[in-house]
């Protein structure tokens, strides 16, 4: 499962450099472990926190709780899948945390896609 949602994102990207584009938009999941999270409230967590924003660079953030976890999202533009490590890494290490890529688009780029969808829905 793991390399096809590699091959997935590569494939994005691919995409996208054909569109003329140069960044993929991202939302990231990173759910952290109660029992990790509870060492970060007990420890320096906004230290933590202000150390993994700086390397992860977020457009935004927003803190929540899912399935009774403590839950980070963030949006993030990627230049090429490498950046993927950039990304999961201080997420991983610093918060033991489960992380997903989820591939975005904006309104605009939507309203854009609507010819390759029908392309689509005409062949399938």
């Amino acid at each position: 499962m793991h390399a096809r949602r590699g091959v997935v994102l590569q494939l994005v990207f691919k995409l996208v450099r054909f569109r003329g584009r140069t960044t993929v938009h991202f939302i990231i999941r990173a759910t952290i472990p109660n029992s990790a999270g509870n060492k970060l409230v007990k420890g320096d967590m906004q230290a933590t926190f202000d150390k993994i924003m700086a390397d992860v660079k977020p457009e935004h953030v927003f803190f929540s709780v899912d399935r009774g976890q403590r839950t980070v999202y963030m949006v993030v533009n990627l230049q090429n899948s490498a950046d993927m490590v950039r990304v999961a890494e201080p997420l991983w290490l610093a918060l033991e945390a489960e992380v997903e890529c989820i591939p975005t688009m904006t309104a605009e780029e939507f309203g854009a896609a609507g010819a390759s969808i029908a392309q689509v829905v005409s062949k399938y």
